[in-house]
């Protein structure tokens, strides 16, 4: 008999990984004959999904839930939709904090047997929640919201059966902040479409000449959004450095964001026309074959893995990775990317400058690499996660 799966969506992720992750494993869950729900708050990120699975596939919104609460109004609006779609699985992704009590609180309650979590993105347990008002406005509450917010984290947690985390870094801390047990505490593998990324000679020369570089230029590549946990600027830093060594080198980086502080650094650094800014993009893959090192220059310890490396190591793109307990693993601690110390433009450069002079190196990257993101291939980390729960 399918299952039923009911993935939860609030809008912290409307965008990367979470959603990714998701969706992923809805479509292995959708090709093993399950029927997938997507319930989403505020926004729906999942149309495509219903509109491509239009059998197997239902999308609903969900008002008068609060995410991190199990006020009454949460918890009715909740059982409302388990009792609705009668899941089998829970699955939903934190992002960046712990999230949907109600649902897991109800969980027994409504016959769920599976309520697994995929911990996202932070590495450690979030900072303190700013307090609210209370007592109709009249008493600004003493941090009573973070309060709150812990003991109901507590209690709803005490229904999840299995909590997946990306690196052991992230798991321990969790652990040692929330007291999930052992037992239901795991390391796995974030899903990757890898039929998506694949190397194609035709695309790196019809990519490569969109960027109008060179046959001999070296196009080091970076997709992600520009906030300060990417850190992009350090990889327009380690561009005006890394010119003295390779002359022909270019920066290329892809992603939705306000491009007036990146532009700025540029022109003060003297390397303006050595950048392309291409904004938001939905051709990834494609544009993955015209870059010859790919490179994500996160500073902040909440990038607990990062799908971006993994989808360059499926295209065959070589990685340099900030020493973040996450990269750190994709790059298998430098046998299938080149780990440097986090925020140091200089070792950035001279890691570009050692892969742009060194086509061995880069070719034994590249075969790592492959190998490694098999790994983290859909199917197979479905059919992981099923033995985890015990269902295979």
């Amino acid at each position: 008999m399918s299952m039923k799966w009911l993935f939860l969506s609030n809008e912290d992720q409307i965008r990367g990984g979470a959603q990714s992750c998701c969706k992923e494993v809805a479509k292995a869950a959708i090709a093993d004959g399950a029927h997938v729900t997507f319930a989403c708050l505020r926004e729906n990120p999942y149309q495509d999904m219903a509109d491509a699975f239009p059998s197997m596939c239902t999308v609903t919104m969900v008002d008068r839930v609060e995410p991190r609460s199990l006020r009454p109004a949460s918890l009715k609006a909740a059982w409302r939709v388990l009792r609705s779609v009668r899941p089998d699985v829970i699955f939903f992704a934190n992002t960046p904090s712990p999230n949907f009590f109600s649902f897991l609180a109800l969980s027994k309650l409504a016959g769920v047997a599976h309520c697994v979590v995929s911990f996202g993105t932070d590495v450690e347990m979030p900072a303190p929640l700013p307090s609210r008002t209370y007592i109709g406005g009249w008493v600004r509450g003493a941090n009573l919201w973070r309060r709150e917010f812990l003991v109901s984290a507590s209690l709803a947690y005490k229904f999840m059966t299995l909590g997946l985390f990306n690196n052991d870094d992230q798991m321990k801390n969790w652990r040692a902040a929330t007291g999930y047990p052992e037992r239901v505490s795991k390391l796995w593998n974030y899903p990757v479409d890898l039929s998506k990324f694949r190397q194609s000679e035709r695309l790196r020369r019809e990519v490569r000449e969109e960027f109008n570089v060179g046959a001999g230029d070296v196009v080091i590549g970076g997709v992600g959004t520009l906030n300060a946990q990417k850190s992009f600027d350090l990889s327009i830093r380690a561009l005006r450095l890394v010119l003295d060594r390779v002359p022909g080198a270019r920066l290329v980086i892809a992603g939705d964001g306000n491009q007036d502080a990146l532009l700025r650094l540029s022109a003060e650094l003297g390397v303006r026309e050595r950048v392309l800014l291409l904004g938001g993009r939905d051709d990834i893959p494609r544009l993955m074959n015209g870059f010859d090192i790919f490179c994500m220059p996160s500073t902040h310890i909440h990038e607990s893995l990062g799908i971006v490396y993994l989808e360059a190591q499926a295209t065959g793109v070589p990685i340099v990775v900030p020493d973040l307990p996450g990269p750190r693993r994709v790059a298998q601690e430098g046998e299938s990317g080149v780990v440097v110390e986090r925020g140091n433009p200089e070792a950035f450069a001279t890691a570009w400058a050692n892969l742009a002079a060194d086509l061995p190196l880069r070719q034994r990257l590249v075969d790592a690499g492959r190998a490694n993101v098999l790994a983290f291939g859909r199917e197979h980390v479905y059919r992981g996660l099923l033995r985890e729960m015990r269902v295979a």
